[in-house]
């Protein structure tokens, strides 16, 4: 399915995408990659209740998006071999919520996010990363288990101001929940991070961003890294003005539980 512009205010609902090859060829010649729900310049969409499954073929997305805002991605259940689930950007207040997301592993190797706000290119777009008031809660999201530094489960680059990241359970990753762009000194700003539940992932939560709040999240796991990491080397560009709070951080043979540079951390239980 491919919402080009003209397509707004779509609904894309209680459909089975079942790709098993990762380009579409006509007499020989390349017509497309085979996208699970692809946005271009579409916004106001609903998508409920869609089972996307996508094979190991790359550059195929399950759910690529580029300058599509205000979209509604509901009980969506999405499995992706190798490659990302939800990629964006320049998509504005977006409602990503009560998903199912999960990426697996091809032949030992991943390098991909589960929801990303990307500023290195995908599908047809190309262009930063930003992505104003995105809204991601409630979703069950699982990455493959390596959690390699190249494997995110949520990553937000990018300057993507007032980001919800609420009440999800968020299973590995060399990160569970990344906001930040340490390649451009780019930073969000007013950032929420609460009430989700991490497990196993080599750094649980990672922000370098200013206003942030990070309360109320479960953190759990065995022989990983750090917890909960707040930091920025520049005092005067990373203004934090942080909260960390009622977090738990529940780990056995942990390097960090909480680490925070220009925070405010009290009330968590370690």
């Amino acid at each position: 399915i491919h919402l080009v512009e003209g397509s707004s205010g779509s609904n894309v609902t209680n459909l089975i995408i079942n790709n098993t090859k990762g380009e579409l060829y006509q007499d020989g010649l390349f017509v497309s990659k085979l996208h699970g729900i692809w946005f271009s310049n579409s916004s106001d969409n609903l998508i409920f209740n869609n089972t996307i499954r996508i094979p190991g073929a790359e550059g195929c997305y399950a759910m690529p998006m580029g300058h599509s805002s205000r979209n509604r991605i509901l009980y969506n259940d999405i499995v992706s071999t190798f490659t990302s689930c939800l990629l964006m950007g320049l998509c504005d207040y977006n409602n990503i919520s009560y998903n199912r997301m999960e990426i697996k592993m091809q032949y030992g190797l991943v390098t991909a996010n589960v929801i990303y706000a990307n500023c290195f290119g995908h599908a047809d777009y190309s262009g930063p990363a930003d992505c104003i008031g995105t809204y991601i809660s409630n979703n069950y999201l699982k990455n493959t288990g390596s959690n390699t530094d190249w494997e995110i489960t949520i990553n937000i680059m990018g300057e993507s101001n007032y980001t919800k990241i609420i009440n999800n359970t968020v299973v590995y990753g060399g990160c569970g929940i990344s906001v930040s762009d340490p390649w451009r000194d780019l930073q969000a700003n007013n950032v929420t991070i609460i009430g989700n539940t991490v497990i196993n992932a080599s750094c649980s939560i990672g922000a370098t961003t200013n206003d942030v709040i990070v309360a109320n999240n479960t953190i759990i796991g065995s022989s990983m890294d750090s917890g909960i990491g707040m930091g920025g080397s520049n005092k005067d560009y990373f203004k934090h003005n942080g909260r960390v709070f009622n977090n738990k951080v529940i780990y056995d043979n942990l390097y960090s539980a909480i680490s925070a540079s220009y925070a405010n951390v009290y009330n968590n239980t370690v």
